[in-house]
């Protein structure tokens, strides 16, 4: 079992050495993800459903919970978490759908294996292409 101190280092450790790879100051002080000179911006839909582990501590719980909202702070900070939204749920489930941008896939898996919660996550893909009728 990991102890609650162990996840909020973790959290701090993955704030600490995220490399914001792209990322330029935007006019709020924050940072905007801009790809790097060659590379295709990718966006990408994540579905992630978490399943807490039998008999894991309500600390534990609040603290990787904490720690997740940290780091999907900074990766929205990075300019990596775009838009985040929790679906229709059934009681006990634990769900989201996230709207991430990355240089591509291998990038964007290891933003989301950093994230405190992976351990506890299934998550599903999907890479998005712009469409002929996009109205933006």
């Amino acid at each position: 079992m990991v102890e609650p101190a162990d996840v909020a280092a973790l959290a701090v450790h993955i704030l600490a050495n995220t490399a914001p790879t792209g990322a330029t100051d935007d006019i709020d002080g924050g940072q905007q993800f801009v790809a790097q000179e060659g590379a295709r911006t990718m966006e990408f839909l994540v579905e992630f459903q978490s399943h807490i582990p039998d008999g894991t501590s309500e600390s534990e719980i609040e603290a990787r919970y904490s720690a997740e909202a940290a780091a999907s702070a900074k990766l929205a900070r990075d300019g990596h978490l775009v838009r985040l939204w929790r679906p229709p749920m059934a009681p006990g489930e634990r769900k989201a759908l996230g709207l991430y941008r990355a240089e591509g896939k291998e990038q964007l898996d290891a933003l989301l294996s950093a994230l405190p919660l992976h351990a506890w996550m299934q998550v599903t893909v999907t890479p998005l292409e712009p469409h002929p009728s996009d109205p933006s």
